[in-house]
């Protein structure tokens, strides 16, 4: 948006943990753009049809928006309906963010009316523990670092969501990452995250 404008946010539910750490995220990013002006938010409950209706009543409120953020993608799912229903284009006339990667979501990006979101793949977690368990049976035991661990979403923008689209979406699950190199137990010298992940602190 060229670093100024109006932007208005639709929130999940008030002062839960995730509504306050990405509203958080949010005012911070906002702080590096004094030009950039947040009018207001209201709260979508992470769903699609009460945020498109609290973003009806912001760009009602604020019809010269540039830009506005959703809490997930879910809600910028409704987000966009809005703006088609005020007659405006998502992508040309106002931008839309979101977050969690949902297969809409993605969508959405991939067509150009969502700018970004944020792939976490959920079947990573799900490949982890399986080889985690089948470690864990053949006598492998972690250090205190390995116990607990996160992975950093990718953020997905028209550049790079194809691909993501074609692995994580698109093709089958059983051939998004290696099982084998997973396994500390199959794989003791070529053990490989395939995800950027690290420990979380005690």
């Amino acid at each position: 948006i060229g670093g100024e404008g109006t932007v208005v946010r639709v929130g999940g539910f008030p002062n839960d943990s995730t509504e306050l750490l990405r509203l958080a995220g949010f005012k911070q990013g906002l702080a590096k753009y004094p030009k950039i002006k947040f009018a207001a938010q209201l709260y979508g409950q992470y769903a699609p049809q009460p945020s498109e209706q609290a973003a009806a009543s912001l760009l009602s409120k604020y019809p010269d928006t540039v830009g506005i953020a959703a809490i997930n993608d879910d809600a910028a799912t409704g987000v966009i309906a809005a703006i088609k229903a005020a007659g405006k284009v998502p992508g040309k006339d106002i931008f839309v963010i979101g977050t969690n990667g949902s297969v809409q979501g993605i969508k959405n990006v991939r067509d150009g009316i969502q700018l970004a979101s944020t792939g976490n793949v959920p079947a990573y977690p799900s490949y982890q523990i399986t080889a985690n368990f089948y470690d864990h049976l053949r006598g492998w035991r972690p250090q205190a670092a390995e116990r607990q661990f996160g992975w950093k979403a990718v953020i997905l923008t028209k550049e790079n969501v194809g691909p993501y689209y074609d692995r994580y979406v698109a093709g089958p699950i059983d051939k998004q990452f290696s099982a084998k190199l997973l396994s500390r137990t199959l794989s003791p010298t070529t053990w490989d995250w395939q995800f950027e992940a690290y420990p979380l602190e005690d």
